[in-house]
C-alpha cells in the first residue's frame, strides 16, 4: 500500500507479510506403569529377581498403616499408558515413557513503513 502525502512530494509505503508455520516433533515422558496405578510397586532384589508389593503389604510396611493414598492413585490414573519402555529410568519395573508428536507452531508477522522525500 502506498500514496502521496504531499503531491510530488512526500510519500508513504507499508506493507505486511505473515507466515503461519505448522508442523510435529516428537517429543518424549516419563509416566508410571499400570501396575504402579494400581498401587503396585515393583523393585528388583540384589539376586536380580524382581519383587512386587501390592497395597496390602505396602500398608504391612507403613508405620501408619496407611498404605498407598487412594488420592494418589486417582492422581496416578490420569496419566496416559506407556508406549516407550526404552526411555524408561528404572528399566519398566515403576515408569515407562510415552512418545508422542506435539504440534509446533510458529507465526511471523513482517511490518514494513516507509517514508519518502
Amino acid at each position: 500500500m502506498g500514496g502521496p502525502i504531499l503531491k510530488d512530494r512526500f510519500f508513504f509505503f507499508a506493507d505486511y507479510e505473515g507466515r503461519r508455520d505448522r508442523s510435529e516433533t516428537t517429543e518424549t515422558r516419563i509416566v508410571p506403569t499400570e501396575t504402579l496405578k494400581q498401587g503396585i510397586l515393583r523393585y528388583r532384589t540384589t539376586n536380580g529377581d524382581i519383587v512386587s508389593l501390592n497395597n496390602t503389604q505396602l500398608a504391612a510396611l507403613d508405620p501408619l498403616g496407611i498404605g498407598v493414598n487412594p488420592a494418589m492413585r486417582s492422581y496416578l490414573a490420569q496419566f496416559p499408558v506407556g508406549n516407550d519402555d526404552t526411555i524408561s529410568p528404572d528399566g519398566g519395573l515403576n515408569y515407562t515413557g510415552f512418545r508422542f508428536n506435539a504440534p509446533v507452531n510458529t507465526d511471523n508477522n513482517i511490518y514494513t513503513l516507509r517514508l519518502d522525500y
